[in-house]
């Protein structure tokens, strides 16, 4: 049984294909990344892995339970989904427990386990001391932590990260990029970057989106193989899809 499964995943907007027949699977816990240039897709697709909205065409599924709007079971399922957009919109007047506690309440977290939930997020991102700042009074890096921290209340089995170190402080990365390392080990962590430095360093499977599609996927190491362990090889190889489609 696949952990994830995408077959056929379509999407249009306003009459554009954005994503095109996108399948892949993930049969095991870790870190993957699909690379994509911006404009390419990643970030509907990243939406549509999180159940926001659906598909035109195709499915998403997790253990084998589709997820559809419709069906109760499928929206059990999206609470065990944790989602960080590139983007993050929180209601500026929210303390961050406020909006942590909130969370963790539309995902159906008992009281005592939302407490200690709260407490582990707002300490693995370095949030302690802002428990009580309004969101509105964050900086741009705080409020990229705490839309990390607010995606594990509920303690996901998987995690969709759309640009998870963009507008990040280099320190700030840098503690983002452990999590994501550490939290790999346990459960299916699914990064959509243009960052190749970051799918080099976190992720043990690749794939490379261009105008819609997904045109690789493939382990880290089949891709290095294939270029004779050049350290440059991810980098090769996202630019020669990108590009190749380009000039198709």
């Amino acid at each position: 049984m696949s952990i994830l499964k995408v077959e056929g995943l379509s999407k249009e907007f306003g009459g554009q294909i954005v994503l095109n027949k996108i399948n892949f699977s993930i049969e095991e816990k870790g870190v993957y990344a699909i690379l994509g240039k911006k404009g390419h897709g990643k970030s509907v697709l990243a939406a549509l892995l999180a159940g926001c909205y659906e598909a035109d065409e195709g499915i998403v599924a997790y253990n084998d339970t589709v997820l559809d709007p419709n069906d109760k079971k499928s929206k059990l399922l999206k609470k065990k989904i944790g989602y960080v957009p590139e983007i993050c919109f929180f209601p500026a007047d929210m303390t961050v427990f406020e909006l942590l506690d909130f969370t963790g309440k539309m995902r159906g977290v008992s009281p005592d386990k939302r407490s200690r939930q709260i407490k582990e997020a707002l300490e693995l991102l370095l949030l302690t001391e802002k428990r009580e700042a309004l969101v509105k009074g964050l900086t741009v890096t705080e409020k990229k932590r705490l839309s990390f921290a607010n995606a594990l209340v509920g303690n996901p089995s998987v995690l969709i990260l759309d640009e998870p170190i963009s507008n990040a402080s280099a320190e700030d990365a840098e503690l983002i990029k452990d999590l994501i390392s550490m939290l790999g080990e346990k459960k299916v962590i699914i990064i959509l970057t243009d960052r190749t430095s970051d799918a080099d360093a976190l992720a043990s499977q690749i794939g490379i989106m261009s105008d819609g599609e997904l045109v690789l996927w493939e382990s880290l190491e089949q891709i290095k193989l294939k270029l004779d362990g050049d350290r440059n090889a991810l980098l090769k190889t996202f630019l020669a899809f990108t590009d190749g489609a380009r000039e198709a």
